[in-house]
């Protein structure tokens, strides 16, 4: 009897390890979880927000070195009227800011497309077409708002919005129109300006010249534009090397400009305007 309480009680200690063993916890890995796919389709400024906005990131800027530099500008115009115009600053190659292939691949069609304008044009506005000449700064250094958003046009080409403009129906050679721009243009003493000087007696300082592989032109051929310019009658022409800096700031923030012939752009030198006349 004393044998068979005995093996009673050794199967029940038995059972009830094999319990406990099958109910003791367990030390698991830690579960993995599981990210959430999220799907978002990043909407593009374009149009009138896009010009806007670009405009309100805008940050004082200092860009030095520039001269004969490559750079490329496009003029643009939404549907409210709203104009801007976007450079390529120093972005894109360190030496050239615009490159070759991709400003003369650019198609102002696709661009007006593709960021909902009703107008885009490569600046020069005119020549060729369609224009694709490229633009070689003539001065040294320039201080303006720029913005801190970078668009890219062509799939490649990086352009920032500079200044605020009202592009005109028709833009006529020696013809001055208004762009909206806070900005101070420096031509540094020991370099040479080209300077024109109309009727009324308000000279003109060339901003910028254009090379186009129909009419090439490099920056030390400058000086030949005295007799390649058809500047109208009654203005002169003078090549200058500056015996001190020669800044030109705008005026209530706005300045006066105009394009020659070739569609190279000038700056008046209005009164108030300059630090002194060449």
């Amino acid at each position: 009897m004393k044998k068979i309480t005995l093996l009673i009680f050794a199967l029940a200690v038995v059972s009830t390890l094999l319990i406990a063993g099958c109910t003791m916890p367990q030390t698991l890995p830690a579960p993995t979880a599981k990210p959430t796919a999220v799907t978002t389709t990043p909407v593009p400024l374009t149009g009138c927000t896009m010009i806007k906005v670009d405009q309100q990131k805008t940050v004082q800027t200092t860009l030095t070195g520039l001269r004969n530099l490559s750079f490329c500008e496009l003029i643009t115009k939404c549907d409210d009227g709203t104009g801007a115009l976007y450079g390529s600053a120093k972005l894109n190659q360190p030496n050239d800011p615009c490159p070759e292939n991709l400003w003369t691949t650019l198609d102002p069609a696709q661009v007006m497309k593709e960021y909902n304008l009703v107008q885009a044009d490569k600046n020069p506005p005119f020549g060729p077409n369609p224009p694709y000449g490229r633009k070689f700064w003539t001065i040294d250094k320039m201080e303006a708002p720029m913005s801190t958003n970078i668009r890219i046009f062509n799939g490649a080409l990086q352009m920032i919005w500079w200044a605020e403009l009202e592009p005109p129906a028709q833009i006529i050679p020696y013809n001055p129109m208004i762009i909206g721009r806070n900005s101070i243009l420096t031509f540094a003493k020991g370099n040479r300006v080209n300077l024109l000087t109309d009727p009324n007696g308000i000279t003109w300082v060339q901003k910028n010249y254009v090379s186009t592989p129909e009419a090439p032109m490099t920056y030390d051929q400058l000086p030949t534009l005295k007799t390649l310019l058809k500047y109208p009658a009654g203005w002169t022409w003078q090549t200058k090397v500056l015996d001190q800096d020669l800044a030109l700031s705008a005026v209530n923030g706005s300045a006066r400009i105009m394009w020659d012939d070739r569609s190279e752009s000038w700056d008046a030198l209005d009164p108030g305007v300059t630090t002194h006349q060449p």
